[in-house]
Formats: structure tokens, C-alpha cells, sequence
């Protein structure tokens, strides 16, 4: 995922998120990024009827799977747009503010994933015994919280988790769902800079 960063339209079309499961662990090298709650948010997809099965590495694209990473395609489905999403950060502090196109009748939450850049992992053990691995948004931390109407749109404040990292170079991307479905109904990232301006 590391040539993502080079590519045309980061952030503005595309906010890629990786998020390491943890049921290779028992291979006797566990992935010091991976977390139960990814595990079972890849699984979720299949009862949700978006994938077979779940696998790595799975690639999703606006809650569906994708398997043109593979093959080096371009990724060409297109979310439509349903609102503005915004956010404001100062500090450990965000504002989100959605502002959709149409009238929404679902309850909206929003997730807030803090992705590490240039992080590397010396693999022990396993199908890749004796690699480095370099990783480029690793989500280290996601939190999903409510969003509330108000007269104008939707609205959400809340303080960071903190996030124990190595790498300084950060990012943060939020994305409105319908609660309960894990699909995207809009998406906003950008990297952080040291003083969260």
C-alpha cells in the first residue's frame, strides 16, 4: 500500500486504511498491529453479504470487495456524493460535522481511524520468516461514536484515544456510516502534522 502515497487523488478520492487481522498469530509471530476487533470487523462482510468468505489480504472499496489489486487495476467504483463531511482538530480534540444532500432517516455514526506511516516489522516466524515489512497506513486505533442531529446536519465531538507510536509521520481519516453497515457514506483524511493543526 506504500505506492498509494505517490498516487493522484489521496485523500480527495480515496483514503486507504489497513487494518492487520489477528488469526495469523498462531503461526509464532504475532503481527504487533493486529487486533481481534479487525478480525471481527473483516468478518462481519460476509454476513453482511459483501464477500464468500474472509481472507488475506482482502481489499474492500466502499464496503465491497475488490480483487483488482491483484491484477494492478485501477480502482474505478465511484461512491456517490451524499453530503460534505468536515473535520476540525486541535489537539486531542475533533469536531466532525456532516452535512448531507438528502434527508437521512437512519441513525449515522462516524469512525475515526488514526493510521501510522513508515512502520516496519521484523518477521520471526511464518510464511514470511526472516522479512522486513514496511507498512504505510497501519491503523493503530478506531473509534466509532454517534453522530447527533441538529437543524443543520450532523454533529460529533470527542477526544482521540491516545496512540502509543513509533513513527511521527501520522494520519486520521473519518468516515459517516448508517449504523450497523459498514459501508462508507463519506470519507475524509489527511495526514497530521506534529501539532495537529
Amino acid at each position: 500500500m506504500t505506492a498509494l502515497k505517490e498516487r493522484d487523488g489521496l485523500w480527495r478520492d480515496y483514503a486507504p486504511i489497513a487494518l492487520h487481522v489477528d488469526y495469523w498469530n498462531y503461526t509464532g509471530w504475532t503481527d504487533r498491529f493486529s487486533k481481534k476487533r479487525y478480525t471481527s470487523r473483516q468478518q462481519q462482510y460476509v454476513p453482511d453479504g459483501n464477500v464468500r468468505v474472509a481472507y488475506t489480504l482482502g481489499f474492500m472499496a466502499i464496503g465491497e470487495e475488490w480483487r483488482g489489486w491483484f491484477s494492478g487495476d485501477a480502482l474505478t467504483m465511484q461512491n456517490p456524493l451524499v453530503g460534505n463531511l468536515s473535520r476540525g482538530l486541535k489537539g486531542d480534540s475533533i469536531a466532525l460535522r456532516f452535512d448531507p444532500i438528502a434527508e437521512v432517516d437512519e441513525k449515522l455514526v462516524v469512525n475515526i481511524a488514526i493510521l501510522g506511516m513508515l512502520l516496519v516489522s521484523d518477521v520471526q516466524a511464518g510464511a514470511n520468516n526472516g522479512k522486513e515489512l514496511k507498512h504505510d497506513f497501519v491503523t493503530l486505533n478506531v473509534q466509532t461514536i454517534d453522530l447527533e442531529s441538529s437543524i443543520s446536519g450532523f454533529r460529533a465531538l470527542t477526544q482521540l484515544d491516545d496512540i502509543d507510536s513509533e513513527t511521527n509521520e501520522l494520519a486520521l481519516v473519518a468516515w459517516v456510516a448508517a449504523a450497523g453497515n459498514q459501508a462508507p457514506l463519506q470519507t475524509v483524511g489527511g495526514f497530521l502534522s506534529s501539532s495537529n493543526d
